[in-house]
């Protein structure tokens, strides 16, 4: 098979030179249009079709849901931070960098990442600041507006963050 990979492909090595690779083929499988809708549903363990279906599409409303809450949250957060100025904390700063920097050395050892480790501490250095910005504009802006958080609220909020992660389920919920 001969392949080019593409000029902005993640490995800077190989980004848009041509290479060759040498396959083996063990099977050839063929898509095929289910003839029995309820008995895959049965199979796949849903009691009928009607079922499967409402629970596909609810889970795709609350992907959709979840989706655009995120990009409202990045689009509000992008406005606050381009029309606030002031200067923060450099402590704050320091604190959130080194928490940050953590995942990013074990992101460098695993070498999930191409950039330099200077590129990695510019851009990261820039999300502290960012980060810390945000946070104590809605700090004041909780004390200002008087908000309270639920219990109820937070216990959703934790278990969203559990189901989002299993694997660190449990030390979501101990935290």
């Amino acid at each position: 098979v001969k392949v080019t990979f593409p000029e902005n492909y993640h490995q800077k090595d190989f980004a848009g030179k041509k290479s060759e690779f040498t396959v083996t083929i063990h099977e050839i499988l063929q898509a095929s249009v289910c003839e029995n809708e309820e008995e895959f549903s049965k199979a796949v363990g849903f009691a009928s079709i009607e079922e499967m279906n409402a629970r596909v599409k609810d889970g795709l409303t609350r992907e959709c849901d979840e989706k655009s809450h995120v990009q409202m949250k990045i689009d509000l957060f992008d406005k606050l931070d381009k029309i606030c100025d002031f200067t923060l904390p450099q402590i704050m700063v320091d604190q959130e960098f080194a928490q940050l920097w953590k995942n990013v050395e074990a992101m460098i050892a695993r070498k999930e990442t191409d950039k330099s480790e200077a590129e990695l501490k510019k851009e990261y250095l820039k999300l502290s600041n960012r980060r810390v910005k945000l946070g104590i504009m809605l700090s004041e802006m909780a004390k200002k507006y008087d908000v309270k958080i639920e219990q109820n609220d937070l216990v959703e909020a934790v278990r969203g963050q559990a189901m989002a992660n299993p694997a660190a389920a449990q030390a979501i919920i101990k935290y």
